[in-house]
């Protein structure tokens, strides 16, 4: 096989898999569970803890990043982080009590009740992931995994991901797909006003109007919208991105009353 066939017999690969993906009642069903689950201890201020071994451990702390940092939207930084980032961390529990704790022992003491444990495994068999789920059903967390189509990981996660391949190079495609449409799914749900709606750009372009220009990033203004029920929770708008409340000054948000003001950022 040339170079040139070994390109598109792989592309072809993966675009099989991926259209197969659409069709895929579980599959679709298990990562919109997953984003609900994710959303919902976001919004309750838990935190994501990713997990996984080689390029999972790859995916883990990308899919941390996207959400610390932003994926489409500006809005306020999301609790995320990726386990087993810290060489010296790793190298001193897999010294000391074995290279099947090094998730699992992390997760001991940063764990709480309703945080997500999300373990990342091609073959749905390492040790380590799973001892670290263990950890996370022991301490009431929510788990979920994101495997290929076998190994015991999708029978210990409460929602289990699963894509149906055995090939680990189009696994890892669909796993960072499906962490992308997870990140997106958040964000697009914690950008909902508190009261649930969604507001159109046809009703910002109406509201927004300019009131300061604050100290800090250049690029930063105050807007006011001239509603009583939006309060940010990241409405976007074609020219801007509204950011969560959380994200404002104290004094603002204390004194949110009708109109509403929210912080924004030109995206540049």
């Amino acid at each position: 096989m040339s170079s040139k066939e070994l390109i598109t017999t792989r592309i072809a690969a993966h675009i099989s898999l991926m259209a197969s993906l659409l069709d895929d009642a579980v599959y679709l069903e298990a990562v919109a569970a997953a984003a609900t689950a994710m959303t919902i201890a976001l919004r309750n201020g838990n935190k994501v803890l990713f997990f996984g071994n080689g390029g999972s451990a790859a995916d883990a702390q990308h899919l941390a990043a996207e959400l610390t940092g932003r994926f489409l939207h500006e809005r306020h930084s999301l609790a995320a982080f990726a386990l087993a980032t810290n060489p010296s961390e790793v190298t001193a529990i897999g010294n000391d009590y074995g290279y099947e704790e090094v998730f699992a022992r992390p997760l001991a003491g940063l764990g709480a009740p309703s945080d997500v444990a999300f373990g990342i495994s091609t073959s749905g068999n390492s040790p380590n992931v799973l001892r670290a789920f263990e950890v996370a059903h022991r301490k009431r967390m929510v788990t979920i995994g994101l495997s290929g189509q076998a190994g015991k990981l999708a029978s210990v996660a409460q929602h289990a991901i699963c894509i149906p391949s055995d090939c680990t190079p189009r696994i890892q495609e669909a796993h960072i797909l499906t962490g992308h449409i997870l990140c997106e799914i958040i964000e697009r749900e914690l950008m909902k006003t508190l009261h649930g709606e969604e507001f159109s750009n046809s009703d910002l372009s109406t509201t927004l109007n300019v009131l300061d220009q604050p100290t800090g990033h250049p690029s930063t203004i105050y807007r006011q919208i001239n509603s009583s029920n939006v309060v940010g929770h990241g409405i976007a708008q074609e020219d801007y991105c509204v950011s969560d409340v959380f994200g404002l000054p104290p004094a603002i948000q204390q004194g949110m009353t009708s109109p509403g003001y929210v912080e924004s950022r030109i995206v540049e």
